[in-house]
């Protein structure tokens, strides 16, 4: 007689079968798909919730990551089960009378933070095949993105255990994981239209390339002095560190903050740069087959919960665009002006 499968094992196997089904596939095109259906729907009258149970992305995983991460969050799920309701080996239908019950212990007991519980129900609802307009859940918003309490207790930790990668990331700005794969190969010195300049290479989202760029030479020093005494193929930095759950991403917002004062500064300080920059944008564009879509010499403004924060604080609203899309080439790889205004420069 076969012996019954655990939940942990049922659900991770489901996800399994999605990433073998979006193998190849494009998201974009699933992603299009879905927006044009929507908007029909829209424009029929029917109700925004009801549009958004129309996902042609649902059923497939796109990128090994987005699978390891689900497989993670999937399995704290069977395991809370297992300890709470001494639940081990129930079937995939019968966990979903848990999901509500699991989201509010995440939000009351381990205090998550709303973008933590927000992934946690996107992996358990990907497995399960449900929706996560269903379950009441913390609005997700850049305004009140913070750390959780876990969180915040191990950071202090974690900037000794992780010291030498930490301090780096403030300059280099990667994500963790192109931290931590990341080669002293990928770190080359070139030149453009008779400047030196340094290039950090490296594979990001969706296995698109992505450049950090480095034109001061303080700067392009010390990012070339990372791979000294390393051959191409070596790691840069100690696997170990990345055991520990560093706050990489602070270190990005960090260096992205940095960039753009910086250039808001050069360009007040002699208008003329403006042209510099602009020009760089555009090269960079051209290199990788886009197009500047936008107009670089009118500001940017925040909007949303987003605008009303900045505004309660004191801070302004206004943000240079041809600063901001500078960050977005050479810093976070976004190439959109808002995407870099609203998770880094306006946090």
């Amino acid at each position: 007689m076969a012996r019954k499968p655990t939940l942990k094992f049922q659900l991770r196997e489901e996800l399994a079968k999605m990433k073998d089904a979006g193998y190849g596939r494009s998201k974009h095109k699933d992603k299009e798909l879905t927006r044009i259906e929507r908007a029909k729907m829209k424009q029929q009258g029917i109700p925004y919730e009801e549009c958004l149970r129309v996902d042609y992305s649902k059923d497939y995983i796109y990128v090994s990551t987005t699978f390891d991460v689900y497989s993670r969050q999937v399995g704290y799920f069977a395991d809370w089960i297992a300890e709470e309701k001494g639940l081990k080996k129930i079937s995939i239908d019968e966990s979903k009378q848990y999901i509500q019950e699991y989201i509010e212990h995440l939000e009351r007991d381990k205090e998550m933070s709303a973008w933590s519980i927000n992934l946690a129900l996107s992996a358990i609802c990907k497995a399960t095949h449900e929706y996560m307009i269903d379950y009441e859940h913390p609005k997700r918003s850049i305004a009140n993105l913070k750390r959780g309490v876990g969180e915040k207790q191990h950071d202090e930790l974690n900037k000794v255990r992780a010291k030498e990668s930490l301090e780096a990331n403030r300059l280099l700005g990667l994500r963790r994981s192109q931290l931590e794969k990341l080669k002293a190969g990928d770190i080359k010195e070139v030149e453009v239209n008779g400047r030196k300049i340094v290039v950090v290479e490296t594979i990001g989202k969706g296995k698109k390339l992505n450049q950090q760029i480095f034109y001061q030479s303080d700067e392009m020093q010390a990012v070339l002095n990372l791979k000294k005494g390393k051959a191409d193929t070596d790691r840069v930095f100690n696997k170990e560190e990345f055991s520990y759950d560093a706050d990489y991403h602070y270190m990005r917002e960090l260096r992205c903050k940095e960039v753009y004062n910086r250039t808001v500064a050069d360009m007040k300080e002699n208008p003329e740069r403006r042209a510099f920059y602009q020009s760089e944008i555009r090269r960079l564009f051209k290199e990788t087959g886009r197009r500047v879509r936008e107009d670089m010499d009118k500001p940017v403004y925040a909007r949303g919960e987003n605008r009303k924060r900045l505004l309660e604080a004191g801070r302004s609203i206004e943000f240079d665009r041809t600063a901001l899309l500078f960050c977005s080439v050479t810093v976070t790889s976004h190439w959109r002006s808002s995407v870099t205004l609203a998770h880094y420069v306006g946090k």
